[in-house]
Order: C-alpha cells, then sequence, then structure tokens
C-alpha cells in the first residue's frame, strides 16, 4: 500500500531536481548579478576609501549679502546649499572664507544682526555647523566697518566662526597614507598692501614680517597653502595686485607654496603663473555673484587655465560659485562648482614639496 504521506520515488527525484535546478538557477542568477553589479559596488567602494583617505575642505569668498532686506542674494544662498550638499559627501572639515563678509560696509559690532542674517541663515545645511568650521580671513569691505567686532564674534560658545588673528597659521593631517600635513597660512591682504587706490598701512612692515615667518615655520609640511582676499593674479575686473606681485609672489615661490586661493574679484578661475612646480592661483570670489569682467585678460591670457563668467548684467544675483579641495598623499585637487553644485572644472598638483628634515644634534 502506498503511503500517502510519501510522495513516489519518481516524484521525489523530480522534486530534488527541481530544487537543484532551482537552486542552481538562483546561485547563477546571484552569480550573474554580482558580475553585474560587482563592479560598480566596487568602485563606489573604491571612491568612498579614496574620499576617506584625504583631507577635504571647501573655499568661498566675496558672499556678503545685501545691507538691506532680503539681506542675500539668490546666488549667495545656492552657493551655501551648494556647499553644504559638497561637504556632506565629502565630509569636509572646514571651509575657507577669504572676504567681504557683509556688503558693503562690514558690520558694527558683535551684536550687529547682519551676522544672522547674512552668514548664520544663509549657511544652514547640518555639514557646515561644526564649530569652527568658517575659517574665516577679512576683505576690504570687512576693513570698511568694524572688524574688530568679527574677531569678537568668533568667541561666541561654539561658534562657527574661526577668526583667532587678523592673519594666523594651522595645520592639518591628512587622515591616510604616509602622514602626509598640510600647512595653511590665511593671511589680510588690506593690512599687507592696503584698502584700494590707498597706500598700505604704517605698520604693514610687521604683517609683512609675520607671514615670512609663518611660511618659513611650514617649511616641514608636505602641503602648503595660502590664502587672502586680494589675488596675485586675475582675469577679471579688479585684476592683478600690484603690492602682491611686488611682495607676496617671491615670498610663495620661495617657500614653494602649492596653492593660493583668493577672492576679490567676482568670477572663479586657475592661473598657473608657469610651468614646472610654480603655485596655482585659484580665484574663488564668487560667493554672491560672477561678474562677466575679462578686462584684465591681458594680463594672464598665456597663464589663464580656467575662467567661468557670469552674463553681462550690472549685479548678476543668480551666478555664484565656490571650491572643494582635496589632498591626500599624492596630490592636491581643486574643483570649481558653480551656485547649482555642477562641477566647472578640476585641477590637480602633485606633490612636489620635499620637507625640511629636523636634524637632531646629539
Amino acid at each position: 500500500m502506498t503511503n500517502p504521506r510519501k510522495p513516489p520515488q519518481g516524484t521525489r527525484a523530480a522534486s530534488r531536481s527541481a530544487v537543484r535546478s532551482c537552486l542552481g538557477e538562483s546561485i547563477a542568477t546571484r552569480q550573474g548579478l554580482r558580475s553585474r553589479v560587482g563592479p560598480r559596488a566596487r568602485a563606489f567602494a573604491s571612491a568612498r576609501a579614496s574620499r576617506a583617505a584625504a583631507l577635504h575642505f571647501l573655499v568661498v569668498s566675496d558672499w556678503g549679502g545685501l545691507p538691506v532686506w532680503p539681506w542675500v542674494t539668490p546666488a549667495q544662498i545656492g552657493v551655501a546649499d551648494a556647499m553644504g550638499r559638497i561637504a556632506s559627501r565629502h565630509n569636509s572639515k572646514f571651509a575657507l572664507s577669504l572676504g567681504d563678509h557683509f556688503y558693503f560696509s562690514g558690520v558694527r559690532d558683535e551684536k550687529d544682526p547682519r551676522f544672522r542674517r547674512t552668514f548664520e541663515r544663509a549657511f544652514r545645511a547640518p555639514s557646515l555647523l561644526a564649530p569652527g568650521f568658517f575659517r574665516v580671513v577679512a576683505g576690504n569691505h570687512d576693513h570698511d566697518g568694524n572688524i574688530s567686532a568679527q574677531l569678537a564674534y568668533a568667541s561666541r560658545r561654539n561658534s562657527r566662526w574661526y577668526y583667532p588673528a587678523l592673519q594666523y597659521a594651522w595645520r592639518e593631517s591628512v587622515p591616510s597614507g604616509d602622514g602626509a600635513v598640510v600647512a595653511f597660512v590665511l593671511i589680510d591682504t588690506v593690512l599687507l598692501c592696503g584698502m584700494p587706490r590707498q597706500p598700505p598701512p604704517a605698520d604693514a612692515e610687521t604683517h609683512w614680517r609675520w607671514l615670512a615667518k609663518a611660511l618659513e615655520d611650514a617649511q616641514d609640511a608636505d602641503f602648503l597653502v595660502v590664502g587672502g582676499h586680494y589675488p596675485v593674479h586675475s582675469p577679471a575686473s579688479h585684476g592683478p595686485n600690484k603690492c602682491l606681485q611686488r611682495r607676496l609672489l617671491p615670498l610663495l615661490t620661495k617657500y614653494s607654496v602649492d596653492v593660493y586661493f583668493s577672492g576679490h574679484d567676482h568670477a572663479l578661475f586657475h592661473v598657473c603663473a608657469s610651468a614646472g612646480n610654480a603655485v596655482q592661483f585659484h580665484g574663488v570670489g564668487a560667493g554672491f555673484t560672477t561678474t562677466s569682467s575679462q578686462k584684465h585678460l591681458r594680463t594672464c591670457a598665456k597663464q589663464l587655465r580656467f575662467h567661468h563668467r557670469g552674463v553681462k548684467r550690472p549685479l548678476n544675483a543668480f551666478s555664484g560659485g565656490f571650491a572643494g579641495v582635496s589632498v591626500n598623499a599624492s596630490a592636491i585637487s581643486v574643483v570649481h562648482y558653480d551656485a547649482s553644485g555642477k562641477r566647472l572644472y578640476a585641477h590637480s598638483k602633485q606633490r612636489t614639496r620635499t620637507p625640511a628634515k629636523v636634524v637632531l644634534q646629539l
């Protein structure tokens, strides 16, 4: 008598065959998926590991909004939001903010509502909220107001506004690799060269001596980055600063600076002054608008690698930009973005500095 609970031998064999077939198909399907998805997953993991192995930061300048309602421009809001997205994607550690933070006459005191209206409310993305995230240095419009108030604003508890002195330096370590060190020097170009169309201040030499010492002290770093408001080279409306070309450029060359970031001209550009291991000059002064001017193109036409301009109108309030920077053990890379976060241009400079070795006297 046949056991009703026990399927016939042929049925069991067919079932086992079907199961094996199903498992085999499933395994084959998984293997097929793995073969198709694997490269993408590996590429994603590789990109993620590459980001984790680098120091990431942002650079922005001239985002100073308006002195009347609504206190900001559409371009500034676009730049701030795009910075937030890029900072989140790359886990950016900080942002260099290179002056002209409050148009057109700075702030009155540390309680001036412009801090809240033009800065805090604009740069509100979660990835931009860490204490000390904005590493600040002044521009000429900041000096038109109370610059001491901007210094004092940094003393607020958990302030994102990091401004310990008018000029300052610090170091960062690249997260992995051979322990590469990046030295940063932020300079006040108004203290060094004066306000536009005015002579340098009486104590300018004191500030030049500080700068030379800061660059000298950074010679044991693997990368050296300098930022200031005025440009050394620029194709746009203000053009090159003759004082900086005469005094700063020789120092940048002597101390093998990798990159000089600037603002002042409302444009995004990259100038490579000469071949070889020359300093790279990146203009990032498009924080609240972008102008169309090429007034000084002839001064750097042969060395100009990139220039992003706005449309021809007095105030192009919808066009702006900033830069994102990544430093790994072998190179420093700069990417220029517009106010929508679109990638416009990228340049990498290989590590070329040979840090000075400390010799212990026995």
